[in-house]
């Protein structure tokens, strides 16, 4: 049995992001190449070993297997697409709470050539997130509006930060439409007459329009994506045909 041993040092207060990026290679890439039956380890530490080194260590029977590992990942495009991503991350008050600061990313855009120049800009801009690589004549470019409605990515139960991809959308519209699905139902069941049903049914607009259009706005945040709006009234309108399929039984 011998163990292959990869030894990475990492910047003064990144390790945490490199421990997290291994994670990630091990799940999009290594089990691909057979590390889940290497008895593949993450180790860091700070007795006998310089403080930022991280190590990933799996155990192959011969050298002919770590070959095989070596020409599995060779020709794994995830292996060759991973660490080129260029993430941009802003460190919120939700960090004083022990909460995830979301970041976003661009994809597939640091070369792998060594010494290649690249002039990199990111910031905040009239509530908008930007990011912003140059290389090679080529320019990159993503903006991604702040919302209110991003509380979702805050609490998820993993062990690291989520990075915004094109996915960003599609998750916080199930997360509005699933958070107003029961407000709808109950809102519904609550009434007894047209004219209540009105009421009720404009207090929610109303709340949804603060929600979505006043608190961004008060807040100089850009405004929020369409699709924001489609998940909060797809919500209010399934929790109220939810009623009228399955209402409650008197006792």
């Amino acid at each position: 049995m011998l163990v292959a041993r990869w030894h990475i040092d990492a910047r003064f207060g990144h390790k945490q992001t490199v421990i997290d990026l291994l994670r990630k290679w091990e799940r999009e890439v290594g089990t691909k190449a057979g590390t889940d039956k290497m008895a593949f380890k993450i180790l860091t530490g700070s007795i006998g070993a310089r403080e930022a080194t991280v190590e990933a260590n799996h155990a192959v029977e011969s050298i002919a297997q770590l070959e095989q590992f070596f020409a599995a990942i060779g020709n794994n495009d995830a292996h060759r697409q991973w660490g080129r991503d260029l993430v941009f991350r802003v460190r919120m008050r939700t960090r004083d709470f022990r909460l995830h600061s979301p970041g976003f990313k661009l994809t597939d855009v640091l070369s792998t050539t060594p010494g290649k120049l690249l002039r990199i800009r990111a910031g905040l801009d009239r509530g908008r997130l930007f990011l912003q690589l140059a290389r090679d004549g080529q320019e990159y470019r993503r903006e991604l509006a702040l919302s209110p409605s991003w509380g979702w990515s805050f609490v998820l139960p993993y062990p690291y930060p989520y990075v915004f991809g094109s996915e960003v959308y599609f998750l916080t519209a199930l997360w509005i439409a699933g958070l107003l699905i029961p407000i709808g139902y109950w809102a519904h069941r609550g009434v007894t007459t047209g004219t209540e049903r009105w009421m009720a049914w404009g207090l929610l607009a109303v709340v949804v329009e603060l929600g979505l259009g006043v608190v961004p706005l008060a807040a100089g945040l850009a405004a929020v994506h369409w699709s924001e709006w489609v998940a909060a009234a797809a919500g209010l309108i399934a929790g109220g045909l939810l009623w009228t399929v399955a209402p409650l039984s008197p006792r």
